[in-house]
């Protein structure tokens, strides 16, 4: 049965499972570039520590797949972040990578 509203005016997630998705998807933080990253949290659309968290929570998801990591420590990492947060809020020596999560990897060679 078609609908008889316009095309822009009816539920495409309720019919299509996957741009649901992809639409969840599109929301969650840990899918933005570095650059929309960077200007919301000095922007203060989010904290660092929001960002922050739900990267923590990410690895947290998936490492015990890829294994990744060798070291995370939550506590530091959310400390950090809200001192980032801070720095932001005062204008105290801020840059663009003020307060933006950033793993880094460890290799032995």
């Amino acid at each position: 049965m078609m609908e008889n509203r316009p095309f822009f005016m009816r539920n495409p997630v309720a019919n299509n499972p996957i741009l649901g998705y992809l639409i969840a998807m599109a929301a969650d933080i840990v899918t933005w570039t570095l650059h929309k990253t960077s200007e919301a949290i000095l922007e203060r659309e989010i904290s660092s520590e929001e960002a922050t968290k739900a990267y923590l929570d990410r690895i947290e998801q998936i490492d015990p797949k890829l294994n990744a990591y060798i070291t995370i420590d939550r506590e530091y990492t959310l400390g950090m972040a809200r001192e980032a947060d801070g720095r932001i809020s005062k204008g105290d020596n801020v840059t663009a990578l003020t307060g933006v999560p950033l793993g880094i990897k460890d290799i032995f060679v």
